[in-house]
């Protein structure tokens, strides 16, 4: 179930602010504000891009929580989240 908190917490993790999570799932920032809010509940369509995000992102996630490189980056920089696109190639 996707409630409004649920979907807040989704955009945070990612890293998007309320304008580049609403473009992406094609509606306007008030309608996320209303979603995040509780005070509207997302269709069908919303539901399953909420879902394929999440996934991916569960899904890396894992990749990078396995990988000896990412803990050895997390540690030296004293960071808790680190991008992908900042890790060296081996």
């Amino acid at each position: 179930m996707w409630s409004g908190e649920r979907v807040r917490q989704l955009r945070r993790r990612l890293g998007w602010s309320a304008a580049d999570f609403s473009r992406r799932l094609s509606c306007s920032i008030e309608a996320l504000d209303a979603l995040e809010n509780g005070k509207t509940q997302p269709d069908l369509d919303t539901i399953q891009q909420l879902e394929v995000l999440n996934f991916h992102l569960d899904s890396y996630n894992e990749v990078l929580t396995r990988s000896p490189q990412a803990d050895q980056a997390l540690k030296s920089t004293g960071q808790d989240q680190i991008h992908k696109k900042d890790l060296k190639k081996s």
